[in-house]
């Protein structure tokens, strides 16, 4: 046969190295060196002729296939292989022996009758006689089973690998705020012990000044006002020197809630009311944006009109100019009862948002406000068990929210 006399002629080029040449070069030979080299290969090496039978297969081709080299000798794929998956190999082996056109490296799985799957590296090319007319063609295999495994393995170790990266930076994330938290929290109780302890000292003094004050002013002359007006401006600042201490003792020792089931749009519209004298003669437009039928909430209504009052003094005072000041309450993702009050000022210095909910700060203009508004804000919300949160609004503005939840119990101040 033509494929025996070139699988011959390629015996004798693969052997064609070695200086005895006096060796037999039969192809099924026990002797034959080529069939020697090809058994020992670790890839699956075999020959078809046109009607893509099997011709010669070396021993891991036989070995793969779970048959001896006999066994395997004039058969087809469809012997071996899944009917689809051998139907695709005879399809291409046809277009292979038309056309010349070999098969480089291609990647093929299959499973076996116990359910393993198997991958496999493919190459085939044509196999030619001496006047170039394809005889047939030769292929080799390469198990790349373990090989995709470990691939598959691998991915998966990259993808856990990930997951676990975004969750460490996640935790970090948490742990930093966290920290914040606790630091920010260790400052509190250090302001509160320092004003808990000068509060005494402080307000006496003040209540002496007053007294001196007022008799001070009861025994000047009616011809020198001037006086009297420099000792009413030693009096307002002593009421507001006493005002801010007022606000470090609530601050650091708060009052017992009075708890009762209010509706939060209802306190909000008191709170609109409130702060009527603020508005003025700004050109601040009220929007009104409020949910109908919230879950009431356990709170102390005191203190949370307090907390929407001190929050839209904020908004108004950050629209001197006038603006849009919208009051929204809602519920959130998680169900729990919010409030929003959002103005259109020129908003917060990102690295100043950190610092807004400290006692004394203040981005106002020296006299206009102690620094204390948000702080309690803060701490009343976090009496009730919910949150205060500041955030810069990507229009323009900033917009204040706070959130209730009725899960946690109130911490009723003790």
């Amino acid at each position: 046969m033509e494929v025996q006399t070139t699988i011959r002629r390629l015996c004798c080029n693969l052997a064609s190295g070695f200086q005895n040449t006096n060796l037999p070069w039969m192809l099924n030979g026990p002797n034959c060196m080529a069939a020697t080299l090809l058994n020992a290969l670790p890839d699956q090496f075999y020959v078809k002729d046109l009607q893509s039978r099997f011709v010669f297969v070396n021993t891991t081709t036989a070995t793969y296939l779970k048959k001896t080299p006999p066994e395997i000798v004039g058969k087809t794929d469809i012997d071996f292989f899944p009917s689809s998956l051998a139907s695709q190999f005879l399809a291409e082996e046809k277009l292979l022996l038309i056309s010349g056109q070999p098969v480089i490296n291609r990647e093929d799985w299959w499973q076996d009758a116990n359910g393993n799957t198997h991958w496999e590296l493919t190459t085939k090319v044509a196999l030619s006689d001496e006047t170039g007319a394809i005889i047939g063609l030769l292929g080799t295999n390469r198990d790349i089973t373990d090989r995709r495994t470990a691939q598959t393995q691998l991915q998966k170790l990259n993808i856990d690998l990930a997951r676990s990266q975004v969750e460490l930076l996640a935790a970090y994330d948490h742990l930093k705020q966290t920290q914040a938290q606790l630091i920010q929290a260790e400052k509190l109780e250090s302001i509160g012990r320092l004003a808990a302890g000068i509060a005494h000292e402080v307000r006496n003094p003040l209540a002496t000044l007053l007294m001196g004050l007022g008799f001070l002013k009861g025994s000047l002359p009616a011809q020198q006002p001037l006086t009297g007006t420099v000792l009413n401006d030693m009096r307002d600042a002593v009421h507001r020197a006493d005002a801010i201490i007022c606000e470090l003792l609530d601050f650091s020792s708060p009052r017992q809630l009075d708890l009762t089931d209010e509706a939060v749009s209802v306190l909000a519209e008191r709170a609109l009311v409130l702060v009527r004298h603020e508005l003025g003669h700004r050109r601040i437009e009220i929007m009104r944006k409020f949910t109908p039928d919230l879950p009431v909430q356990r709170v102390d209504r005191i203190r949370i009109e307090q907390v929407f009052v001190n929050l839209l003094i904020n908004a108004i005072h950050a629209m001197p100019a006038g603006g849009q000041l919208t009051v929204r309450t809602g519920q959130n993702q998680t169900g729990a009862v919010m409030a929003e009050v959002c103005d259109t000022g020129p908003g917060i210095a990102p690295e100043l948002l950190k610092k807004v909910f400290e006692p004394f700060f203040t981005t106002k203009k020296v006299g206009a406000g102690s620094g204390m508004g948000l702080a309690m804000a803060k701490t009343i919300m976090t009496q009730h068990g919910g949150d205060l949160t500041l955030t810069n609004q990507s229009e323009g503005g900033v917009c204040a929210r706070i959130i209730f939840n009725n899960k946690k119990e109130a911490d009723h101040g003790s």
